[in-house]
């Protein structure tokens, strides 16, 4: 239907990013000196988190079974704590939920240093059924405008970094197999912890809390962390 356009550091007009972050008194200076380290990831499906993050170490030239651990840590938030916490070497955090952690946990991310920027990929986007009419999806793109042009709305497209939509084209996500694929040549899902299970367990950080209180009290929530 649409491409959403973010405003934070790192994005493009139709697309993101991710940032590679270690800890800010880390001695690493490039994606290389990080051979056998600890790595986190949200997702072993994850675009920002893992995709990326592999794409940019094989083009680095980075080989197989290039992390000495992995582990899943389900959230981009947990991932930021675990390696500012030194529980974790390194972890890629896309450009949006990077810049809402610095407005929400500013301690955190003062204690993390980027220490590379991803290639760009397209955002995820607004999508429907392909069973709908042309003119229920153009209603739909409408209603998006108007949500972007409503002044009562404003605060809430703060929140979420939300500045504008770009038309979307199929196409434009071809290119996201091939960063998969060059990811696989880094990561060896072997290597991944069975610590991440445990992990997983305990994701929560009290968001479904905060998420029932705000309900309770008739405001938004926006869990950019995830």
């Amino acid at each position: 239907v649409a491409v959403p356009q973010y405003s934070a550091a790192g994005c493009t007009r139709k697309g993101h990013r991710s940032f590679v972050v270690v800890r800010m008194s880390a001695t690493e200076t490039n994606l290389l000196e990080l051979r056998g380290s600890r790595a986190v990831i949200n997702d072993v499906e994850s675009m920002t988190g893992r995709h990326l993050l592999g794409d940019a170490v094989a083009a680095a030239g980075g080989g197989p079974s290039f992390f000495g651990r992995v582990d899943i840590t389900g959230s981009h938030h947990a991932s930021a704590l675990r390696v500012a916490a030194g529980e974790a070497d390194v972890a890629a955090i896309d450009c949006v939920t990077f810049a809402n952690l610095e407005d929400e946990i500013p301690d955190v991310t003062r204690a993390l240093r980027v220490i590379a920027q991803t290639r760009d990929t397209p955002s995820l986007p607004f999508v429907m059924s392909n069973a709908y009419s042309e003119d229920i999806v153009e209603a739909v793109r409408r209603a998006l405008d108007g949500a972007l042009a409503d002044p009562d709305l404003a605060s809430v497209r703060a929140t979420l970094r939300l500045v504008g939509t770009a038309p979307a084209l199929a196409s434009d996500y071809d290119r996201t197999l091939a960063i998969a694929a060059n990811a696989d040549k880094v990561f060896d899902l072997r290597c991944v912890s069975l610590h991440s299970h445990e992990a997983l367990a305990n994701v929560d950080d009290g968001f479904d809390d905060r998420q029932k209180l705000a309900t309770e009290r008739g405001e938004l929530v926006f869990d950019g962390w995830r």
